[in-house]
């Protein structure tokens, strides 16, 4: 898809820099720069908790996962 999107020279500039230095289209710098900014929220979602648990007759704690957390678990 096209797009047009307007840029301070200054930024252009060190965008052409850059990808020129990474060897890249700019095309393709800018798809990699969005791609890494838009799923840098995904990965700070993603911290590792200890999950709820209840207790059982012998005193021992039980995990207790949603559906959703262990597909995630299983399939992640």
């Amino acid at each position: 898809m096209r797009i047009t999107v307007e840029l301070s020279d200054d930024l252009m500039r060190r965008v052409k820099l850059e990808s020129a230095r990474q060897g890249k289209s700019m095309r393709d710098y800018f798809e990699a720069a969005l791609e890494l900014k838009l799923n840098e929220g995904k990965a700070a979602a993603r911290v590792r908790r200890e999950p709820p648990t209840v207790g059982s007759a012998d005193g021992s704690k039980i995990p207790v996962f949603s559906s959703e957390e262990l597909d995630e678990l299983i399939f992640d």
